[in-house]
């Protein structure tokens, strides 16, 4: 993996860039966070360029891809912005942790980014062997960045490996709050899976949430964070505000200060 920060360059100048998605609080409307998607450079999906299969060239991607968006978001301000920053691992359970973060941490530290303000999502846990995933916790912890799962579905497999290898938080599948406005068992479905998640001590993001009733059946079952519609559309090359707290404080009652 040596030398893939150098190789950084090439990913940037390719048919590819990275987009921003906000993700705020509920209860204040703070901006949280911001997702680091990568995305074709007309906003559509990534161009690979790579076999499938090919495991080593999916590795370099992956990490390049992570040095960009920490380039990138630093250059729109993200070091003054006092928001966090989340980078999914494409292939975490073809990686070593150690060697996989060693370019993006790099790359943080050359930008005043603190590891700490960095957000890393495993999207399928249960690809990798208990001791893997064990080991992500650990150096992830470690070097600084904070670890999470998802999309993150009501499956008991799933609750299970989160209570033997709990994350810093999950991003909750969209169908799981889907109809969560209008439907009465929705609630109670997703009421009795987050109170599962939260005994375990573990934060939850909803991503895709389109109104204000639907992000307040979110905050009474224990949802703080949210991302989608209601909160702003992915924009390339910004980091965008949150719409949710940019409304007339009168209208909203929720000013644009930043979450912790």
């Amino acid at each position: 993996m040596a030398g893939v920060a150098d190789r950084t360059a090439g990913a940037e100048q390719s048919r590819n860039t990275i987009a921003f998605s906000p993700v705020a609080e509920i209860e204040s409307g703070r901006l949280y966070a911001h997702e680091a998607a990568l995305v074709g450079i007309d906003g559509g999906p990534a161009h690979r360029g790579f076999a499938r299969g090919d495991t080593a060239a999916l590795i370099d991607f992956d990490c390049r891809y992570r040095v960009a968006a920490v380039r990138r978001a630093a250059k729109a301000g993200f070091a003054q912005s006092g928001t966090r920053l989340v980078l999914d691992l494409l292939a975490p359970e073809a990686m070593r942790p150690t060697e996989a973060l060693a370019p993006m941490l790099a790359a943080a530290r050359a930008c005043n980014i603190s590891p700490a303000r960095l957000i890393l999502r495993i999207a399928r846990p249960e690809l990798l062997s208990s001791l893997l995933l064990a080991d992500w916790m650990d150096v992830t912890r470690k070097s600084g960045p904070m670890l999470s799962y998802g999309p993150f579905r009501d499956d008991e497999e799933q609750i299970q490996r989160l209570s033997r290898c709990p994350p810093d938080m999950v991003f909750l599948a969209r169908e799981e709050i889907e109809n969560v406005a209008s439907s009465w068992g929705r609630r109670i479905r997703l009421d009795n899976f987050t109170r599962r998640i939260s005994s375990i001590r573990v934060k939850m993001i909803a991503p895709g949430v389109e109104n204000e009733e639907e992000a307040a059946r979110l905050r009474a079952v224990g949802v703080r964070y949210v991302s989608g519609p209601l909160i702003g559309a992915p924009e390339i090359g910004t980091l965008p505000a949150s719409e949710f707290a940019s409304r007339p404080v009168g209208a909203a009652e929720m000013p644009l200060r930043v979450a912790v």
